[in-house]
């Protein structure tokens, strides 16, 4: 029988729970909450991206046990730029940048990370997805040129450098600069009191350790980091301010800003100027 409660509707529920139950039993709350901070979601693939689709040779690599969708465009042999998705994302929302890259001599692959698009699974964590990129690289292929990444795939790529990935350059388009950032946002989104957010970072330090959000802020994972970049973002993007931008600047010395108006979080991943920019910036 299919489900006939609205996502809307679930998310009035939801808040309704948190809000009013919450206060009175904190800790089963945040396991809940918990339980939502790591569980993923998808949406249905547009007209566009199903057109990306058509062009790319589609397959499956498994990576820590589980499989990973993996997209590619253009020549085996050629150097390639691997494309990064967001929480919620997939590999195919970046489709836009596959044709001038291909133009450009590169050859482009990108993947849906665990627990979305078509790969399997509806829960995830940023040392899955760092692992999955590694898994990537690893596989596809010459030695990668770069790499474009947006929003949370940004600190999970930054992970991943951490965990030894190489990357001759690297693009941050619309990234959150810190997790605390991230969580914060959850627990707006969903009407998450205090007292329930406290208890869902208690068990998230409990698994990860006490500094793990301090760990795995964006901002702190590039300081040091002497690879070339370049940072995208919407002065408009009303999920991730363009704050972020200049905090990620200051901790990347090696990385420059370019901020556009008037594209929000997602459609900077269309636009054809900053597509340009981005292949300029990758070209050897």
């Amino acid at each position: 029988m299919p489900n006939s409660v609205s996502p809307q509707l679930s998310l009035h529920f939801m808040r309704m729970g948190f809000r009013h139950i919450g206060p009175f039993v904190p800790g089963l709350a945040g396991y809940w909450a918990c339980r939502l901070w790591f569980a993923t979601r998808r949406s249905p693939i547009p007209a566009r991206e199903d057109a990306w689709r058509k062009q790319t040779h589609i397959d499956h690599i498994g990576s820590a046990g589980r499989l990973l969708a993996r997209y590619q465009w253009g020549a085996a042999d050629a150097p390639g730029i691997l494309l990064i998705h967001g929480w919620n994302g997939r590999g195919l929302q970046l489709g836009a940048f596959a044709a001038p890259l291909v133009s450009a001599g590169f050859r482009v692959v990108a993947f849906d990370a665990p627990g979305h698009g078509d790969s399997p699974g509806n829960s995830t964590h940023i040392f899955d997805y760092a692992q999955a990129i590694q898994t990537i690289a690893n596989s596809s292929g010459p030695p990668l040129a770069g790499a474009i990444a947006h929003s949370f795939g940004v600190p999970a790529v930054a992970r991943a450098l951490l965990q030894g990935l190489d990357l001759p350059r690297l693009i941050s388009i619309a990234a959150p600069a810190d997790a605390e950032f991230l969580v914060q946002r959850f627990a707006k989104h969903l009407d998450i009191p205090a007292t329930v957010v406290a208890a869902m970072r208690a068990r998230i330090e409990h698994r990860f350790g006490m500094d793990i959000f301090l760990r795995l802020s964006t901002e702190a994972m590039l300081t040091g980091q002497t690879i070339p970049g370049l940072i995208l973002h919407d002065r408009n993007d009303r999920d991730v301010p363009a704050t972020h931008a200049d905090r990620l600047q200051r901790a990347w010395r090696d990385a420059r800003v370019i901020y556009t108006e008037g594209l929000g979080h997602n459609r900077i991943l269309r636009d054809p100027a900053v597509i340009a920019a981005a292949v300029e910036f990758l070209r050897p």
